[in-house]
């Protein structure tokens, strides 16, 4: 009777200390062919930018995603993964000016609805994913959270979720990207500016 009782303890303490497996969305291949799906599709573009083929699963903190969460990434978004130490996946997260986190479009692609600096936890990148699915969202700014500032990093100048105008952001140096310069106005275009 001991001998299983031990038996039973021994295998419930290997249960419990067994890795949680990560679950991740499906990603498009290339950038170009998920804005294709995106726009065609009438879906946010979610990009996941971090390092390594096993990036994402350290960009999401804590044990990775909840399958729920997986699942509404998939149907809900249009998902890429960047990796950052491939040429390809370097030049694309220079252009998005980010080494690691998450950027959230719109529905049209015209506009980054989010831009999350560093990495995520399951439970933030849940409220991203239930907040940027709706379809009667009107995104008009930039949200920025995580490590982002408008001003430099997040030890140097403490600004959280601040919010800015940002137009054609989801498209990489495309006519008309306007990256916030230090300025009190929202696009960083002042009607009294001279």
């Amino acid at each position: 009777m001991g001998s299983i009782s031990m038996a039973l303890c021994a295998a419930a303490g290997f249960l419990a200390a067994a890795p949680v497996p990560t679950v991740v969305p499906t990603f498009a291949p290339t950038y170009g062919q998920a804005v294709s799906l995106a726009l065609e599709q009438k879906k946010p573009l979610a990009v996941f930018i971090g390092q390594g083929t096993e990036g994402f699963a350290k960009l999401v903190t804590d044990g990775g995603l909840t399958p729920e969460v997986a699942k509404s990434l998939k149907a809900e978004f249009v998902c890429l993964y960047v990796d950052s130490t491939t040429e390809t996946g370097k030049n694309l997260a220079g252009s998005f000016q980010m080494a690691e986190g998450v950027v959230i479009s719109d529905r049209t692609g015209g506009l980054q609805a989010l831009r999350h600096e560093g990495a995520i936890s399951p439970v933030v990148l849940t409220t991203y994913a239930t907040t940027y699915s709706q379809p009667s969202l009107a995104v008009t700014q930039t949200t920025y959270a995580g490590r982002t500032s408008l001003f430099g990093s997040m030890e140097s100048r403490p600004v959280m979720n601040a919010v800015v105008n940002v137009r054609d952001t989801m498209f990489p140096n495309a006519p008309g990207y306007i990256f916030p310069a230090r300025s009190s106005c929202p696009n960083g275009r002042c009607p009294n500016a001279r």
